[in-house]
């Protein structure tokens, strides 16, 4: 692979991608890692290192989703402060989101290395991001549109956009590292995340932005509105 230390030994990039990371990855609740680590040593018995980059990578994934949803969004505000693109601008921000991405992968790679478990591990990742993208071009191509706002239409948002990313790829991951092969626990893992998506995504952005001050919101709300 590429040296990537050459490419970021002038000051102003390295201080970017600490602050990138600093910003956007560290200080979000990390459910989705939690969610691996207690699938990962519920159902196997994972090593904790690996329970740990994975977890981090997931928070990657999770960290770019949002960069990119704020923009295609508009939205104002993040965990209390401007929204990333507000900070650094939109051309910076949508190649932050893509070093966030790529930023998984190379983590994955750096830890495990060549075998199956990068091989299933980039696979799961690549899907995740694939369905979500796909969940958020329905999205997009629904803003503001009767007619396309169905029950079956917005089922299917949550599904790909929300529900894959947020709990099947967590608890798939886990499953993974647990060295679990039989593929019925992964399609367990899958059933069990579509329900969850649906009060995660409408009920409890609902409630947060009725209870709380919205300076005191991770965002500005626009997808509960």
């Amino acid at each position: 692979a590429p040296d990537l230390a050459a490419a970021t030994r002038f000051d102003d990039a390295s201080a970017h991608l600490e602050r990138l990371v600093r910003e956007n990855v560290v200080g979000g609740k990390a459910y989705r890692a939690l969610l691996v680590r207690l699938t990962a040593q519920g159902v196997g018995e994972a090593a904790l290192d690996d329970v740990h980059v994975v977890g981090w990578c997931v928070e990657l994934m999770q960290a770019m989703c949002l960069v990119a949803d704020d923009i295609m969004d508009q939205s104002e505000t993040r965990r209390g402060k401007a929204c990333w693109f507000r900070q650094v601008g939109t051309a910076c921000a949508v190649n932050d989101a893509l070093l966030l991405y790529s930023g998984a992968y190379r983590a994955l790679a750096a830890h495990f290395g060549p075998g199956s478990t990068f091989d299933k591990l980039a696979r799961l990742f690549f899907d995740t991001a694939m369905q979500t993208c796909v969940g958020q071009m329905l999205d997009t191509f629904s803003e503001g549109s009767q007619e396309l706002a169905t029950a079956e239409r917005y089922a299917a948002i949550v599904k790909y956009k929300t529900s894959i990313y947020t709990f099947y790829s967590p608890l798939a991951a886990g499953v993974i590292l647990a060295r679990v092969e039989d593929e019925a626990a992964l399609l367990r893992a899958a059933h069990a995340a579509g329900p969850l998506a649906f009060p995660s995504t409408m009920t409890i952005s609902a409630i947060w932005c009725a209870l709380v001050k919205m300076e005191l919101s991770s965002t500005a709300a626009t997808d509960a509105q």
